[in-house]
């Protein structure tokens, strides 16, 4: 692919991706006029896991305009994929069939999430181990 087809491409994904954030966007707001407690708003992790999506876009925006093929945009766009993953899965609860599936899902997340606490804390002392072992004068 040419460079010019690949930068139309590239101008056209986020076109696309920046009309999708701006009607979550908008959902958002809505949501956040409708609601009379802006703290009950704030109390819903889905609520706070939007909001979160959104700003880390945004940000992604504004450093992929500033640092055209950085790590940092990367790092980013794995980000956005992951949040985006994970937004689907709870838009496929809605289906029947998926409905038990996704929950099954989401309880085997948080019990790996603390399994991955634990394991990056055994991973670090060994690191921290192996350093200090060979590195010894």
């Amino acid at each position: 692919m040419s460079d010019d087809a690949n930068q139309q491409c590239i101008l056209g994904s986020r076109l696309i991706c920046s009309i999708i954030i701006i009607f979550f966007t908008f959902e958002e707001v809505t949501q956040l006029i409708k609601e009379t407690e802006r703290s009950k708003y704030f109390r819903n992790w889905w609520n706070i896991f939007d909001i979160q999506m959104i700003l880390v876009y945004l940000i992604y925006l504004l450093i992929s305009f500033l640092y055209e093929k950085s790590n940092v945009t990367i790092a980013f766009q794995c980000l956005i994929v992951v949040l985006t993953f994970i937004k689907v899965i709870f838009f496929l609860r809605i289906f029947e069939n998926l409905s038990f599936l996704v929950q099954m899902l989401t309880s085997v997340f948080l019990d790996l999430g603390w399994f991955m606490l634990l394991f990056s804390v055994f991973i670090t002392a060994f690191a921290f181990l192996i350093n200090i072992v060979f590195n010894a004068h």
